[in-house]
């Protein structure tokens, strides 16, 4: 076929694609390549073609091929390089834009492509250099001002990204994923309201904008707003019924309402849609384990230990803890998860001395909540000629009387919840801190971000996540030789502070109802051994089930007492215990009531059967300040060892086990030698007097000289040490 024959074809192509039949258009090209395989433009543009239908590995077959026929045309070396950063070849884009630029100088896209490869190499200050260079170079470029507003986004400098949006906006009027990033940009500053006034305007424009009302709705959810929020990411999936991000986002408002098991239909669906959909298997996971509902774990936990999904964002971090008893694997997810969600950055500080160590807490759970309840008593005791403490509380707005308690004892406290994280970082370095401590990690409503921009000298991780965050930028965890023995130090990101009796803060001050303690007064038969466990109910799983009902089949006149979350738990797990031979009527309910009353019914049980892989942490200490015998087993992960550790610091480390067989013959023993059982209680009653666990103020003491050596180490230039705090006394 001659020339003027293939570029009809050529022609009809471009025609084509400019009518937006894109099909077509590429059916043309592909012919006339057919035609003649070393025809530069239609190798070029079949390369262009491809990248607009998002085929980037096909894109660059093509243009590979074209430039090797044309090294010096600009287009094709550009989309070239476009086509690796879609396949995050990064370095690959990065050797390619070395080579462009000796071709052309000082051209602004260049500077556009090299700040986009680096973003995606997460070199983000390189990146935020680049952009600016582009910038300078061609002031009305649109895609570096928007690309550069998402980059501070992901910096966590969403004040800035703002005018580079406005200025992107200004070029591009009618681009409305800019007006989305605005919008999104406006929500992390906390302005709400007018992100909503500005996705109104979208859809007033556009009605039939998807992204509009699921943005839109993700406003509304973070505003707790969820009936809104839930209409409008209906509307989305009127629009997208297939757009799996919405099915996602409203699953994850179904799941605040506790609206479990709708939440986990809302997730499969997502998940059918997009497998590949970053956390999608662990949030799907989170609703069954949440629901006792364990059909689906067999099929997804091979995807978790698989090695190859390490480098998969596959499951959050508190999740993980109960599905995976694994020190290793927790610390890769961690380490995945940190990498992903936040953007670190290095600060120097000024190394003068204070007179008194300024620590700083943070936490969301300054309130009715485990962490205050272990934490209250330490709060108090601190020594103010020592130390000088800052609260910076940012959970919901509440004023129990464990917020009352808890912000009272700080010397300044801080409510900051209206803040961006930027916002409360700067506050803190304001203050000159000298210690921050995360009381929070990776549980609901953490600020990972005021710790990734390095808020402080020296953080520390503690009590709220017990694990490793898996971030480099926290400096130690507050552990003990138990929770993290010296063959596991290597999978924690922190180095570790050994107190030397437990990990665990505990308040001596907690408060026992003063009501009649009886199997009766809880509806428990008078006649029974009663085996208990009030864990919630994520921390049940088939392998705990198997080892209860082989207990309760052992040991004929007992019961077991569980809390229950909902008529559903109840349902599924009444059908686990009758599936494994135990009859209904052997299990009893507990609903949530009021703190002092739940530590009174504890004495009302014969026996507390942990669980594993995730222990009672809180939980444990609750029984055993009521006097209960907790019975637990030896994980590998701190969270499977807590309980060992809290065991033996109340000095009686018969109720450990480190096996399944020894967990499920020491309950059968213990439920038949009731003159033993009784032993371990008056043993567990008055050790809780003189032993260190519930001892706030001594493990306040052990706390401050922890702190102390972390300040005097920093001050010396010294590394981050392990610290053990029991040679220090």
């Amino acid at each position: 076929m001659n020339s003027n024959n293939i570029n009809l074809i050529i022609t009809k192509s471009i025609h084509a694609f400019e009518a937006g039949r894109i099909e077509e258009s590429k059916k043309n090209i592909l012919l006339a390549i057919k035609l003649d395989p070393n025809n530069f433009f239609a190798l070029s543009y079949a390369g262009f073609i491809c990248a607009v239908q998002k085929r980037p590995a096909e894109a660059k077959k093509f243009l590979i091929t074209a430039i090797e026929l044309n090294p010096g045309d600009k287009t094709a070396i550009f989309n070239l390089i476009k086509a690796h950063i879609d396949l995050n070849e990064y370095k690959l884009a990065l050797k390619h834009l070395e080579k462009a630029n000796t071709l052309f100088i000082n051209d602004p896209e260049i500077h556009y492509l090299k700040a986009k490869a680096f973003s995606g190499l997460k070199q983000l200050d390189e990146s935020y250099s680049y952009f600016e260079s582009a910038i300078n170079l061609k002031p009305d470029y649109p895609e570096a001002l928007s690309e550069l507003g998402n980059l501070l986004c992901d910096m966590k400098r969403h004040k800035e990204a703002l005018q580079y949006y406005d200025r992107a906006i200004d070029l591009q009027p009618n681009n409305y994923q800019i007006w989305l990033n605005k919008g999104t940009a406006l929500n992390h500053l906390k302005e709400h309201i007018p992100a909503i006034t500005y996705y109104d305007k979208i859809i007033s424009i556009q009605p039939n904008l998807a992204e509009a009302w699921m943005n839109k709705g993700k406003t509304l959810y973070d505003l707790k707003h969820y009936d809104e929020a839930i209409k409008h990411f209906e509307e989305t999936l009127r629009i997208k019924p297939k757009l799996a991000e919405a099915w996602f986002n409203l699953g994850s408002v179904l799941m605040e309402l506790e609206r479990t098991v709708e939440a986990a239909n809302h997730f499969e669906k997502a998940m059918n849609l997009n497998p590949d959909m970053d956390y999608i298997i662990g949030d799907f996971l989170n609703t069954k384990t949440k629901l006792c509902d364990w059909g689906v774990l067999k099929k997804f936990l091979p995807i978790i230990t698989a090695t190859e999904g390490y480098s998969k964002l596959v499951v959050r971090p508190f999740p993980l803890l109960g599905l995976i008893d694994d020190p290793k694997i927790q610390y890769d997810f961690n380490k995945k998860y940190v990498a992903n969600q936040f953007s670190t950055r290095t600060r120097e500080f000024n190394k003068s001395k204070h007179k008194r160590i300024k620590i700083a807490y943070l936490s969301p759970d300054f309130r009715q909540h485990a962490v205050s309840f272990l934490m209250a008593e330490v709060l108090e005791s601190h020594n103010p000629e020592v130390v000088e403490t800052f609260g910076f509380y940012f959970g919901p707005k509440c004023s129990d009387e464990m917020h009352q308690r808890v912000s009272s004892a700080f010397n300044h406290f801080y409510d900051v919840r209206h803040l961006e994280d930027n916002e409360i970082c700067d506050l803190i370095i304001s203050l000159e801190i000298d210690i921050a401590v995360d009381l929070a990690g990776h549980t609901k409503d953490s600020r990972g971000n005021i710790f990734s921009n390095r808020c402080a000298p020296i953080q520390v991780n503690y009590i709220g996540y017990p694990g490793t965050t898996g971030a480099d930028y926290m400096d130690y965890i507050i552990a003990d030789k138990i929770v993290i023995p010296e063959e596991f130090i290597q999978y924690y990101s922190e180095k570790p502070v050994f107190m030397p009796n437990s990990f665990q803060a505990n308040d001596s001050k907690r408060q026992i109802a003063n009501v009649p303690i009886s199997k009766e007064f809880f509806g428990l038969p008078t006649d029974k051994f009663v085996f208990c466990n009030f864990n919630s109910n994520y921390k049940l799983n088939p392998t705990i089930f198997n080892q209860w009902a082989t207990i309760l089949k052992s040991v004929d006149e007992s019961v077991l007492w569980l809390i229950s979350e909902s008529a559903t738990n109840k349902a599924n797990i009444i059908k686990e215990m009758i599936s494994r031979g135990i009859n209904a009527n052997r299990l009893f309910f507990a609903d949530r009531v009021e703190y002092s009353l739940h530590l009174a019914r504890y004495r009302a049980a014969d026996l507390f059967l942990d669980t594993l892989p995730f222990n009672g942490g809180a939980t444990t200490s609750d029984a055993l300040w009521a006097g209960l015998p907790v019975l637990t087993q030896t994980g590998y992960s701190f969270a499977g060892r807590m309980a060992t550790s809290l065991l033996f610091a109340l000095k009686v480390p018969e109720l450990v086990s480190s096996s399944q067989d020894e967990y499920i013959q020491k309950a059968i023993s213990l439920s038949r030698d009731t003159i033993y059982l009784n032993t371990l209680r008056n043993k567990i009653s008055a050790n809780k007097n003189k032993e260190a666990l519930f001892d706030g103020k001594a493990f306040c003491k052990h706390l401050e000289i922890a702190y102390l050596t972390m300040c005097d180490r920093y001050q010396a230039d010294l590394n981050s040490d392990p610290i053990d705090v029991k040679n220090l006394l």
